[in-house]
């Protein structure tokens, strides 16, 4: 709290205030000065450590507290949750020898509250020296406010100042999470592409932005969990904490992370932050049947030698990698190399029509490539069964001589 006495002939001109000029504020927002109880006029001494004895002149001590009830609150600072309503209280007490007739009191971030307000405070020691007002106001972000009040005697002729402030604050987080290969080192990015089974590092990096310590940490990530809760250590204000891990990459997934730490009055505060590793992978479903006009669902037939038989391929990208370049082998048919934008979450289908030329289980196998040779791999069965015909000839005659053999003495038996 500082103080600041000067007479009329010291105060710049913009600066006078006449006495008697104003009885009301001149502010949009409604205050009214109340005598200060002997309790706010102690404490606010004490907090000052004010000594005063006659013939020391004018002054004055002022504060500023915040809370959240209509009543004046005991401290300048308040911590809450999100947007809403606070209540400022302003204390003043004159610790001068002086009678104060007019008051003149602003607020940084609010405005100006009063110009030349008459009441008069009595000099220190006698009753009523102290006043305050409340002042209710909406908070949506952390701010300080600094509170200026000028008071002068009934001719104006000597102006003393004093200041105090208060703190609301929502408490904030910055949480940043990246992904990188190298490990024990935080990499840089939030979405990375890899092969499978690559070592990733998982570095989480956590900025107090709050001008107050926070603590009792706890972080957690979809992908793993909680990996811890209620940690003490305090993080001070603008101080950074960062926290790593090692996964193994099998495939394409997006962690969702929360760090949450608490102020000392159990506020909490919240951020969040997402990485996705990318692993090139794709699901193959091969199918086989004798319509020729559609992709089957069968997994197996039997049919004829030489039977028209229709075998489908459908291909589904699962991964998070745009493939492009795909090869399908196959025992049953070659399959020349296939060029198709395949993007992530989409399918695509390849069907052929030939011959059944053998009884055979079937492995297809379909490879995937996107940039830098990213590839995914996927095979699946199917089976085709050739039915069991054979043609034979037989012949029936009269074996006259019986010799076991057919002669040309010895004819055959028609119609059979």
């Amino acid at each position: 709290m500082a103080t600041e006495t000067r007479s009329a002939m010291e105060r710049p001109a913009t600066n006078a205030v006449q006495p008697h000029s104003q009885e009301t504020p001149t502010s949009a927002l409604t205050v009214t000065l109340h005598p200060a109880t002997a309790a706010m006029v102690q404490q606010l001494v004490q907090q000052a450590d004010v000594v005063r004895s006659a013939g020391t002149g004018p002054a004055i001590v002022v504060t500023k507290t915040v809370g959240l009830a209509p009543q004046c609150a005991e401290k300048n600072l308040l911590v809450i949750t999100d947007t809403m309503e606070v209540v400022y209280c302003y204390v003043v007490v004159n610790t001068g020898n002086l009678t104060l007739t007019h008051h003149t009191f602003a607020d940084d971030k609010i405005g100006t509250l009063a110009v030349g307000y008459g009441y008069p405070l009595p000099p220190f020691g006698t009753l009523q020296s102290g006043a305050f007002f409340t002042l209710p106001v909406t908070v949506d972000k952390t701010v300080r406010n600094t509170l200026t009040w000028t008071a002068t005697t009934s001719n104006a002729d000597t102006v003393v100042t004093a200041t105090a402030d208060a703190l609301v604050v929502i408490p904030t987080l910055s949480l940043t999470t990246t992904v990188g290969t190298e490990l024990g080192s935080c990499g840089k990015q939030h979405t990375l592409s890899t092969f499978p089974d690559t070592a990733i590092d998982v570095c989480y990096r956590v900025k107090n932005t709050s001008p107050i310590p926070l603590s009792l940490h706890t972080l957690e990530d979809s992908a793993t969990g909680t990996l811890f809760q209620n940690n003490d250590d305090p993080l001070l204000p603008g101080d950074v904490r960062s926290v790593q891990r090692t996964t193994i990459a099998t495939q394409t997934i997006t962690s969702y992370i929360t760090w949450t730490s608490k102020a000392d009055n159990g506020v909490p505060v919240r951020a969040a932050d997402q990485v996705t590793i990318q692993v090139p992978s794709i699901q193959l479903r091969a199918t086989v049947g004798t319509n020729t006009t559609e992709c089957p669902d069968t997994k197996e037939i039997t049919v004829a030698y030489h039977s028209m038989i229709t075998l489908c391929y459908l291909v589904t990208n699962t991964g998070g990698h745009l493939l492009t370049h795909h090869t399908l082998t196959d025992s049953y048919y070659a399959y020349p190399p296939i060029e198709y934008p395949l993007l992530p979450n989409e399918s695509f289908g390849v069907t052929v029509t030939i011959p059944a030329t053998a009884t055979q289980v079937v492995t297809s196998r379909w490879e995937a490539k996107g940039v830098s040779d990213l590839m995914a791999v996927a095979t699946d069965r199917y089976t085709v069964v050739l039915t069991s015909t054979t043609n034979v000839a037989v012949h029936i005659f009269y074996d006259v001589d019986a010799q076991g053999t057919q002669n040309d003495m010895e004819p055959g038996i028609p119609d059979v």
